[in-house]
């Protein structure tokens, strides 16, 4: 696994105050020095709608900003007009060479939504990494245990891996690898799953404990986990950038149907990219499933 990753460049776009409140202080959390864009995007022909909530967020983030006066962070508020809220939210993330884009989950997004939320097509275009935050508490520095599923012993987790550490520096909390058991996988597997990221994290002096259920409904198993943890932490699933209607989301389900916070982290990758991948592993799949 890579070395250790530290970002020092946040976007941070926020539509109404309740944004404000949800990640200003995990952006404080997981940034120790560097700079933090809140942005506001608003869509052409749109100001008079939205000014209200723009005033509201800008008193939101100068009182964030008031409050961490005294670490090495330089808060910039941004405004930007455009066609839509994700493409503003993309191209200003270039324009910025910003390495994280911080956003909160929003609306319960469903299974039959017609139309992309703004979060899902951030995740699906944009080439940088992207956090988006679910907030179930009041505060992020609460957090005194993180749920951190593992699945592929293939996958390079350490930059998932390095911002549970963050998190950890942070609040104190403890952090579980789990793993979730279908019929037909060993638990000979599943060790050397874990062994990657429980090597990695002990490297950098963080005993994570160890935990596997057998249960072939992934999202369940999770879900019912999760009522024994303050935060969980996911990526997307690897045919993310496909519609639902192709192959699912088994994120969507678990982050809207948690018992805790959640976090979903998608690693920076080209778009082409992540096609290729997912049509590959989608495709794969539904051909074991029509076979079996």
């Amino acid at each position: 696994m890579k070395n250790e990753y530290e970002y020092k460049n946040l976007l941070v776009p926020v539509k109404h105050p309740d944004d404000v409140n949800r990640v200003t202080e995990l952006s404080s959390v997981l940034l120790d020095k560097g700079r933090v864009t809140f942005l506001t995007v608003i869509k052409k022909g749109s100001f008079p709608s939205v000014q209200e909530d723009w005033r509201k967020s800008s008193r939101a983030i100068e009182n964030y900003e008031n409050k961490i006066t005294s670490r090495k962070i330089r808060i910039m508020p941004k405004i930007r007009y455009s066609n839509s809220i994700w493409k503003g939210i993309v191209e200003q993330a270039e324009e910025d060479e910003s390495d994280m884009i911080l956003m909160g989950w929003g609306r319960k997004i469903t299974f039959r939504s017609l139309r992309q939320t703004p979060v899902e097509n951030v995740l699906s275009h944009s080439d940088r990494d992207v956090v988006v935050f679910r907030n179930q508490d009041s505060n992020i520095t609460n957090t005194e245990k993180i749920l951190l599923p593992v699945a592929y012993e293939d996958y390079d987790y350490s930059k998932r891996l390095s911002l549970v550490l963050q998190l950890i520096k942070s609040t104190g909390a403890e952090c579980t690898l789990i793993h979730i058991l279908r019929k037909g996988h060993s638990r000979e597997k599943v060790e050397k799953i874990f062994h990657g990221p429980r090597q990695y994290m002990k490297e950098r002096g963080t005993e994570c404990k160890t935990k596997i259920i057998e249960n072939d409904n992934i999202p369940e198993a999770l879900i019912q986990e999760s009522e024994n943890y303050d935060l969980i932490v996911l990526g997307p699933t690897r045919e993310y950038v496909f519609s639902r209607y192709m192959f699912g989301w088994l994120t969507d389900e678990i982050v809207n149907n948690a018992k805790c916070s959640s976090i979903v982290f998608k690693e920076a990758e080209l778009p082409w990219k992540a096609w290729i991948k997912g049509a590959i592993y989608g495709l794969g799949k539904e051909l074991l499933n029509f076979f079996k």
